[in-house]
């Protein structure tokens, strides 16, 4: 950690000094410059925290995924293939405004395929209002899509060639197309990542299957290659001045094959064993979604919207694994379903689902604005798992693997908010949702009984804003939201780990409920703020539990009763000189919460403090340079620590002569710094006694990531974004 700070610190001072030796050389030419306005990288609202993607040079030839993880308060985990917001995992993503329901390791698959340079802006909002969905205790992140309304026909061409440990490359295109009456638009890319990553594990544990107290090393490496594409397609109609119709189609498919070695020694008291093994694990998943949708002004321009979505996703992982368990003289283990010497398993899961909502929205009078809305959701969720180990040159299920479940969920919900200007410098906005779930699971192949569950929940949401200056203004809000469990944390999947653990699902996991308040101050484009949380019934993944006949361990999610915190969070742009713009954001802050799922139950309290920095510079000749870095202290999933990690970013653009397009060169975490540690054990006594320290060791951690991309605009006009039905309402009740 110091290490990023100290160099990041040497390189501002190097590149600053360039800088301003080049603008003094050429103080001619940059008098000529033409400087346009441009939105601060992060904005603060009453609900969260604007990122303007566009305004950073490293968005092109960058993911979604990796904005996200430069952008204030967002924590990837890698290893896991989850996001933290605020400390929270309880996260919705939306597009445009609409919730991506597939598992979230795909979420994530697909967030790290799609080019940043195709978004306008990211909203992460932790107190949201009333028309956004109560679903993410954590907050929502709202990825909103870049749309040029121009009349003509515009659009933009890029590709990027990158390598790190193994090649890269991307190609994106846009098209728009607008008439006074009819919109069309639409967009393709293709991603190919060939990674690697491995693992290092130390463990203390007793295991009886293994006859009591062992010490075990691992050591995985996995090579992955991944193939991505992304496509979509839209029409605006305009019958009239007042009325718009619309359709739009996503398509996204991936198809990525990991080959995993993994060599593990387990010493016993009496004995040592040797484990060799070969995972070849295959991930096959598709997902569209289709969208219909009507915009119409009514009478004392009151608006009226509706939404018909429908979403088909499916997602096949078939694995086989070859390996040899051994013991120190050599001699092969007894050959059963645990010890086999072949296994193979297979999981897969089908989602369809429809979701229909209608907003309205009417102003009252100068001081009073009025938005209301309905919407009914209904998806249907099939999955199955099982592994299979090779006896005696037969196939033999391994019972404790096997599993499928079938869920039924519908969802209705009604909100309605009121905007109040009640003075000239203050103003406030109530909200009320109410939402009530529907849920069936049934278990097919087994004898397990099905159940059902059913939740109403309301949740109110305030947000007062009261202005003391020109510049400055205070902001109080409070939400109350929900996670309820995804389809793989209820589903009796499994998948393989190692010889005696599995990744499997928990029917009995319930939803979280959330309370957030905030209040901020904004001043001169300085924001502050102090957020105060409390959690109930969080859902913490990878967790560790005991099997009911110990001859297992599980890893799987579980319920922590309570979580409190208290941060303060602070975001500081800083112009300290025309070609030379800084941006900065801390969080810090205490976090109390208790376990229970553990062997002994436990509470504990920590600190934490987690900081974004951003540099950009604007150089003679058509360059620009920027560099970012962030930061995040040791904190806690559940039971298991995570140690602090950080990374420092940079990238150099070049504006091609006579509008030939641009060019621009990056490198992700120049300092290898990207190795993720967790500690099982460290907060108290987890399943079978197992103490362990996990390290994951991203790509970068090996060698930095270089990417060259080159991106041309061409027709006429300028690209705005096209904000969903639900950013729109709720920026109308924040700004009316």
């Amino acid at each position: 950690m110091k290490q990023i700070i100290l160099i990041t610190v040497i390189l501002q001072t190097y590149i600053s000094g360039y800088a301003q030796e080049a603008a003094l050389k050429d103080t001619q030419r940059l008098s000529e410059v033409i400087v346009r306005g441009q939105k601060p990288l992060f904005q603060q609202r009453p609900d969260g925290t604007i990122v303007n993607v566009q305004g950073s040079i490293l968005s092109k030839g960058s993911s979604i995924m990796q904005v996200l993880e430069r952008s204030p308060g967002v924590f990837i985990d890698q290893r896991n293939n989850s996001l933290v917001l605020n400390g929270k995992t309880g996260v919705t993503i939306m597009l445009d405004g609409k919730i991506l329901k597939m598992p979230p390791d795909q979420v994530m698959t697909m967030l790290n395929s799609m080019p940043a340079n195709t978004i306008a802006s990211i909203e992460l909002l932790t107190t949201p209002g009333a028309a956004y969905d109560a679903e993410g205790d954590g907050g929502v992140i709202n990825i909103i899509t870049r749309r040029n309304r121009s009349t003509g026909t515009t659009g933009t061409v890029s590709l990027t060639a990158g390598q790190g440990w193994g090649e890269k490359g991307a190609a994106t295109i846009t098209l728009d197309h607008n008439r006074r009456k009819v919109s069309l638009r639409g967009s393709y890319s293709f991603n190919h990542d060939r990674t690697y990553s491995n693992i290092d594990i130390l463990s203390f544990q007793n295991m009886p299957v293994f006859g009591g107290q062992l010490t075990a090393i691992y050591r995985d490496t996995a090579q992955r290659n991944q193939q991505t594409h992304d496509a979509m397609a839209g029409v605006d109609v305009r019958p009239d001045s007042l009325t718009t119709l619309g359709a739009s189609v996503r398509y996204n498919n991936s198809a990525g094959q990991s080959d995993i070695h993994t060599v593990a020694s387990y010493d016993l008291a009496d004995d040592s064993l040797v484990f060799d093994g070969n995972i070849l694990r295959r991930n096959f998943w598709r997902n569209t979604i289709s969208s219909f949708y009507l915009e119409k002004i009514l009478k004392n321009k009151s608006r009226l919207n509706i939404n018909l979505d429908h979403l088909h996703y499916s997602n096949r992982q078939p694995s086989e694994v070859i390996n040899s368990f051994n013991t120190k003289d050599g001699a092969p283990l007894e050959n059963d379903t645990l010890f086999g010497p072949q296994q193979r398993g297979y999981s897969g899961t089908v989602i369809r689902g429809f979701v229909l909502k209608t907003d309205y929205s009417a102003r009252i009078s100068k001081k009073l604005q009025f938005e209301a809305g309905v919407k009914g959701s209904f998806t249907k969720s099939n999955s199955s798992s099982f592994i299979q180990s090779l006896v005696d040159g037969d196939w033999v299920n391994r019972d404790e693997t096997s599993t499928g479940i079938g869920m039924i969920e519908k969802i209705g919900a009604a909100y309605s908010a009121l905007n109040i200007t009640a003075t000239l410098y203050t103003n406030v906005v109530l909200g009320l949702r109410y939402e009530y779930s529907d849920m069936y699971i049934s278990y097919p192949e087994s004898t397990t009984q099905s159940t059902s569950r059913r939740k109403g929940v309301l949740f109110p949401n305030v947000a007062i804003t009261r202005k003391v200056g020109e510049r400055s203004e205070w902001l109080l809000s409070y939400s109350k939201r929900i996670s309820r469990p995804t389809y793989n944390d209820l589903a009796s999947y499994s998948s393989y780990s190692d010889p005696s653990a599995i990744y499997i699902g928990n029917p009995l996991l319930q939803p979280s409920i959330s309370h957030t308040l905030k209040i901020g101050y904004n001043v001169s484009g300085y924001s502050f703020a102090l957020l105060a949380g409390r959690d109930l019934q969080t859902i913490a993944r990878f967790q560790l539990m005991e099997s009911p006949s110990r001859d297992l361990l599980y890893v799987t999610p579980v319920n922590i009763p309570e979580q409190r915190s208290l941060q303060f969070q602070a975001t500081v742009p800083v112009n300290v000189k025309s070609w030379w713009k800084m941006s900065y954001f801390a969080s810090a802050g205490l976090r109390t919460f208790e376990l229970n799922h553990t062997l002994t139950p436990a509470v504990k309290h920590y600190s934490f403090i987690n900081v974004n920095a951003s540099h950009t510079f604007l150089l003679p000749r058509g360059l620009s340079m920027e560099w970012s870095a962030w930061l995040s202290s040791p904190w806690y999933n559940g039971s298991v620590k995570m140690k602090g990690v950080g990374a420092v970013n940079a990238g150099v653009k070049k504006d091609l002569r006579k509008q030939a397009g641009t060019l621009q060169l990056s490198v992700s975490d120049i300092f290898r710094t990207m190795s993720f540690n967790s500690y099982y054990g460290a907060v108290t006594r987890e399943a079978f006694d197992v103490s362990n320290h996990v390290e994951y060791n991203s790509e970068t951690a090996r060698v930095p990531v270089f990417k060259l991309t080159y991106s041309h605009s061409f027709g006429r006009g300028s690209s705005t974004s096209r904000r969903s039905p639900v950013s729109e309402s709720a920026e109308r009740i924040r700004t009316d």
